[in-house]
């Protein structure tokens, strides 16, 4: 019987869930820049975050924030053999020190440290113990066996990079090659000596010698004077030092220099990482499909490469800037972050914890570029046909293959007003929103048009529905319209515009042609606030339409509302003051989830959750707090099953996992479910029932029906802590949920087994 009771509970959990209140991150390892070998381990550097492929078992090991890292951004590694460790530096400063077995060392001390010196690092050396960082004022030396920093040595110019011969320590500097000997008090910038007036951008110790290197030449430092000798040419865009030998990448060559007099570079190959594999003619590098590979590089300078094809699933960029949750997955894209990122769909299954990641092979024959995925959409009917807006039109794609580009060539789309050279204005027909209606319409946003804002393609044909209201002080339509959506109740179509030169909030109706721009910014109190850009706009669950700006948050209540209502939190310290909700905090996303509650993302502030009513901030998480990649946010979005809440930051992609799903019309006990179910006794987090109605009332009750916790759903969920009234964990046993809606009619069961 208790075999059977356990299956029928594992089986109501129809797909896994992570506990409330984690964290996971999304990172890509697209583009590998780093290769660091550490015996049977190789560490790689790729597209900011870190990785590590294990040769002896073919294991692959993914390192991020959520994990071990402290941090995320890497901008540097390298492996120190004596201490067994690598050492990360980010590009905030924060340094890590991790060993192949996850351990990991956080050295904040660089990182918090306020001053007026540059702190940019441009180089590490590795020596014995040791860490030599080259910084934008001198040297900093952590010692990597125990995670201090031992040692700063203000010069008080840039160093480029460092080497060790013996006890004497070189600097290359902008202002030539300087030297030091270890013994010498090198903190003392007064023992420091030119040594050689020549400038280099590398500096290794090789069989005993300086060699000094800057794009274009190899050089020999003369043992004693300022002297040096080129020993070869070559051109280069990177040289590491790895094992007993110099290599260089870039420019199409590979260079590799054992000593002054072996060496060889190989021309016409390409490589954006090279790593020695141990034996004389193995190499790890970068492979065809940003995968980590091996090549071979005989004496003949003839090479081949070896197909591993290793590399961890996720997303081909960290760009994020926009995201939409429909139909089970994450739709995402650039966004309207940065005008220089590649176009790119990329869709997370969340069913499978899988990557699809659109071909974009295409855009070779284009003749225009491929570039800033502004918005994308999915057919209502036909779940396989996505549209994507971008800055050189909309491309339409079916089953993941590109299908159509709509450009200024074949349709009314118009190129911004600014760009005037023909070739160019093809890379400059903005498109920064798309979506479908329920009727399979397609509407559409052309941004920066002379005479043209808002389109509608319904079975090929197209229809300008443009408004001189839509045009800004110079000319053309505004420039960065955004957030498109039909609102629920009212059949409206609603979008803001970010062009700080019209900021404002629209609302179309697309059944009589009839708009309404509001850009006189004042709040109920009648005090007007600059909002320098809207943002973004989403309707919550009461019909309310919100917007995001520089000034914070503000909604509008009603359509004809001549004023944006500034929600007022009030102290609660006895007298009748308030405060404005997030004045000032400049929100830049803003979305609803199962129970009504705000996410308000910010530009360098985090992620706020705020109550259904307004009046209670119930988390606010940083980078500093939490396991969220940055302060900077740039979309948010809601997988409304599961409860899920993904942050698309400036550093890439993670999710937490909220307390809220979407509420259900009708509960039924075939949809009711708890998970963990069965609870373990090495579990301690909250338990979970989901498929409920909103604000449906549950209690959990013994099976003798003895009450053990009530409450209410928030949304489709409610949360159990697995303690009593009092406060204690329940015994071993099954437990019977019981839930009725808020009015008490239509109750649905499910059970949860705990075992201790």
């Amino acid at each position: 019987m208790k075999k059977t009771l356990l299956m029928l509970l594992l089986a109501a959990s129809t797909a896994l869930h992570a506990a409330i209140g984690t964290w996971h991150t999304y990172p890509a390892f697209t583009d590998i820049t780093r290769i660091e070998r550490a015996g049977d381990m190789v560490f790689v550097l790729a597209s900011g975050g870190v990785y590590s492929y294990n040769h002896s078992d073919q294991s692959i090991q993914t390192y991020d924030k959520n994990n071990v890292l402290s941090d995320c951004g890497i901008s540097d590694m390298a492996w120190c053999p004596q201490a067994g460790r690598l050492i990360i530096v980010y590009d905030n400063y924060n340094i890590d020190l991790l060993s192949p077995s996850g351990e990991v060392i956080n050295i904040p001390d660089y990182y918090n440290k306020t001053m007026t010196e540059d702190k940019s690092i441009n180089g590490i050396t590795i020596n014995g113990r040791h860490a030599y960082l080259s910084t934008g004022f001198g040297i900093l030396r952590i010692n990597m066996a125990d995670g201090t920093v031992s040692n700063t040595y203000k010069l008080g110019m840039r160093v480029n990079a460092t080497a060790i011969v013996g006890n004497m320590l070189y600097a290359a500097t902008a202002q030539g090659t300087y030297r030091v000997d270890l013994n010498n008090n090198p903190a003392d910038k007064n023992n420091w000596t030119i040594y050689s007036a020549k400038t280099f951008y590398y500096l290794f110790a090789l069989d005993g010698k300086i060699i000094g290197m800057r794009n274009g030449e190899a050089c020999t430092m003369a043992s004693d004077t300022q002297g040096w000798s080129t020993f070869l040419s070559l051109m280069f865009d990177k040289a590491v030092m790895s094992g007993d030998r110099i290599l260089t990448y870039g420019r199409g060559n590979i260079g590799i220099i054992r000593s002054e007099t072996d060496h060889m570079v190989i021309s016409n190959t390409s490589v954006k990482a090279l790593a020695y594999g141990g034996y004389d003619n193995l190499y790890w590098t970068n492979g065809e499909g940003n995968t980590l590979d091996m090549m071979t590089i005989a004496d003949d300078k003839t090479t081949s490469t070896v197909g591993l094809g290793i590399k961890p699933d996720g997303p081909k960029y960290n760009y994020f800037g926009f995201m939409r949750y429909m139909n089970g997955r994450l739709y995402t894209a650039g966004g309207l972050g940065s005008p220089t990122r590649d176009a790119c769909v990329q869709i997370y299954n969340h069913a499978d914890n899988s990557w699809e990641i659109y071909d974009d092979s295409f855009k070779a024959q284009l003749d225009h570029h491929y570039r800033s995925a502004y918005s994308i959409d999915i057919d209502p009917k036909d779940p396989d046909h996505l549209v994507m807006g971008s800055a050189s039109g909309i491309y339409e794609f079916r089953e993941g293959k590109m299908t159509f580009n709509h450009t200024m060539d074949n349709s009314p789309l118009q190129a911004a007003k600014v760009v005037t050279d023909p070739v160019a204005q093809k890379n400059y027909t903005l498109v920064t929103d798309v979506r479908f209606d329920n009727d399979g319409r397609l509407w559409c946003l052309n941004g920066a048009a002379p005479s043209a804002s808002i389109f509608c393609l319904d079975d090929g044909q197209w229809t300008s529905h443009h408004h001189s209201v839509l045009i800004n002080n110079q000319n053309y339509s505004m420039e960065t319209m955004t957030s498109l959506f039909f609102d629920h109740s009212r059949d409206l179509m609603w979008f803001c515009s970010k062009d700080w030169r019209k900021p404002a909030l629209v609302c179309y109706q697309p059944s009589t042609d009839g708009i309404r721009v509001y850009d006189n910014f004042v709040n109920q109190n009648g005090t007007s606030f600059t909002a320098e850009s809207v943002n973004c706009a989403v309707e919550d669950i009461d019909g309310n339409i919100w917007i995001g700006t520089a000034a914070g948050p503000f909604l509008l209540r009603t359509i004809e509302d001549n004023y944006f209502t500034q929600i007022i939190v009030p102290r609660n310290d006895g007298t009748d003051y308030g405060d404005y909700l997030l004045s000032g905090v400049a929100v830049t996303a803003i979305a609803i989830d199962g129970a009504g509650r705000k996410w308000f993302g910010t530009r360098n502030n985090g992620v706020y959750l705020i109550s259904a009513d307004n009046m209670t901030q119930i988390e606010h998480f940083t980078a500093d707090n939490s396991t969220l990649l940055s302060n900077v946010i740039e979309s948010i979005a809601i997988d409304g099953s599961t409860g899920e809440v993904f942050f698309g930051t400036d550093k890439g992609l993670c999710s937490y996992m909220g307390d809220a799903t979407d509420p259900v019309e009708t509960m039924d006990s075939d949809n009711v479910y708890a998970y963990p179910n069965p609870v373990k006794p090495d579990y301690t987090g909250p338990i979970t029932v989901t498929g409920l109605s909103r604000d449906a009332d549950v209690k959990i009750v013994t099976a003798s029906g003895a009450l053990v916790a009530e409450g209410r759903s928030n949304g489709g969920s409610f949360s159990w802590d697995g303690c009593d009234k009092q406060g204690h964990r329940v015994a071993s046993g099954v437990y019977m949920v019981l839930a009725a809606r808020s009015d008490g009619s239509k109750g649905a069961v499910c059970k949860i087994a705990v075992i201790n």
